[in-house]
């Protein structure tokens, strides 16, 4: 394994291992039956994937302290790098669901309502997009500051 400074290079490495890993794995499971001589050795395979686990285990570990314990300011208030992931992830989810609120005509809407005239939004669609772009607008922010982060934060 690489020895990574910042946050971001340590991220990169460990897309790295998973991608090697899931190659591994699938030579593995291609190569345990053979006709005459098997594509890979079993034994030196299951060595350099137990290496892996461990060594992305290691990594995600440090990741994850770090994540923890690195502070940033975003509007005027110290969160974790966790945190800011996980708000990430709720605005992702937030925008997701609003944006389906234009798609109505799905299985349950054609139950509950036979005409289209029938059918009338709740809130003015204007005010959702409304809601939808400050929402984009706060993604945005939150990945240019994680972005940054990532490649500025020493990893512990």
């Amino acid at each position: 394994m690489q020895e990574n400074n910042k946050l971001g290079e340590a991220l990169a490495e460990k897309k790295r291992i998973q991608v090697r890993l899931a190659k591994c794995n699938d030579l593995l499971k291609k190569s345990y039956y053979y006709k005459n001589k098997p594509d890979f050795d079993y034994g030196k395979l299951r060595g350099e994937i137990i290496s892996l686990i461990a060594n992305l285990r290691e990594l995600k570990l440090r990741i994850l302290n770090t994540n923890l314990s690195t502070n940033v300011v975003y509007k005027e208030k110290d969160i974790s790098i966790a945190e800011l992931i996980i708000r990430l992830g709720d605005i992702r989810s937030e925008i997701a669901v609003l944006n389906e609120l234009y798609n109505p005509k799905d299985r349950l809407y054609s139950l509950r309502y036979t005409d289209e005239e029938d059918a009338k939004p709740q809130v003015p669609p204007e005010d959702v997009e409304k809601e939808i772009s400050r929402l984009n607008q706060e993604k945005t922010e939150l990945d240019a500051l994680l972005q940054h982060t990532n490649w500025t934060t020493e990893l512990l």
